[in-house]
């Protein structure tokens, strides 16, 4: 298949080099011109394995220099970059084009259907797997996930069908399930916990469990988080939750990785806080949900943006 990695981070990227080991013509497309610069100058993206690291021949290009007529496009980008990112690489939108969403929060979904004729054609998914950006051009894979996948207008044919084709022969295992929404909303959940109490506290996820309250701030989250989807008809698993929570910050598993939205703050970039624990409230306030705890969380995060660059690590000498 032909098929392009609209929004080529640290996911993005992972996808990228397994659909690229399936056999497919993989074209990774991003707004990050070092980034595109780097895979381009030396022959291909890097990426450090679990067994070690491998430079995967994928090309690379900016969405203004993208070409093609892609089977599938796989769109990794922030969520508030969703709407610029489908806009940048209309040209590459065909009536048969299939536009798969696998990034976190809220909003993504609608987002992309508003610049698609055939609404069939979104297919979203949720997945556990993990990366991180190490530089320009590289990345490295993180452990083991699962990854699900469903029509977002709810049915089941030839859409879905050409998701599972591609990941078919990859390393990625892909199923297709009715749950998605309800799976999307609970990693939702599972960011809005971790994400942001990481970032506040610059730390990895095994970190946080050394406060012995964490479970306190934790379940307010998730607690609300649930009421809110509740009012929109998601039934959202607040033990699968918890559960899923208490394996990543597990030090034998993942526990030293550094969460998406610490990796956004540190690199000086706008985080997600408004379509994970922001669109929560906002939600909520539409239902009349109180969401006391994501509000107090969404305004940290907003503060720590605003005051980065006044910052203070150490005392000074």
């Amino acid at each position: 298949m032909e098929i392009t990695i609209l929004g080529a981070g640290a996911m993005g990227c992972r996808f990228g080099a397994a659909l690229h080991d399936a056999g497919h013509n993989v074209q990774l497309v991003d707004p990050w011109a070092e980034h595109v610069a780097a895979i381009e100058s030396q022959g291909g993206l890097r990426v450090d394995f679990d067994d070690g690291p491998r430079l995967v021949d994928l090309r690379a290009s900016l969405p203004a220099s993208s070409s093609g007529s892609p089977d599938l496009i796989v769109v990794f980008g922030k969520a508030m970059q969703t709407a610029d990112l489908i806009a940048s690489a209309q040209h590459l939108i065909s009536e048969s084009t299939v536009i798969l969403t696998l990034q976190n929060g809220l909003g993504n979904i609608e987002a992309i259907a508003a610049f698609v004729e055939n609404s069939d054609n979104v297919v979203a998914g949720v997945t556990t797997l993990a990366s991180e950006l190490l530089g320009p051009g590289r990345i490295q894979a993180l452990g083991n996930g699962v990854t699900h996948v469903m029509q977002s207008s709810g049915g089941r044919d030839i859409a879905t069908r050409i998701v599972q084709e591609a990941f078919a022969g990859s390393p990625i295992s892909v199923g297709v399930s009715p749950d998605v929404h309800s799976m999307i909303w609970r990693k939702v959940a599972f960011n809005a916990v971790l994400n942001t109490l990481c970032t506040l506290m610059s730390c990895p996820v095994s970190a946080l469990r050394a406060y012995p309250e964490f479970w306190t701030v934790a379940d307010a989250v998730i607690d609300e988080i649930a009421a809110v989807g509740a009012a929109e008809g998601v039934e959202i698993d607040g033990d699968d939750v918890r559960k899923t929570i208490l394996e990543a910050t597990d030090p034998e598993m993942s526990g030293h990785h550094l969460p998406s939205m610490l990796q956004d703050f540190l690199n000086n970039r706008t985080t997600e806080i408004e379509h994970l624990n922001g669109e929560i409230v906002r939600r909520g306030d539409s239902h009349r949900v109180p969401t006391p705890t994501n509000a107090l969380i969404r305004h940290l995060i907003r503060m720590a943006e605003a005051t980065r660059s006044q910052r203070i690590d150490a005392l000074p000498q």
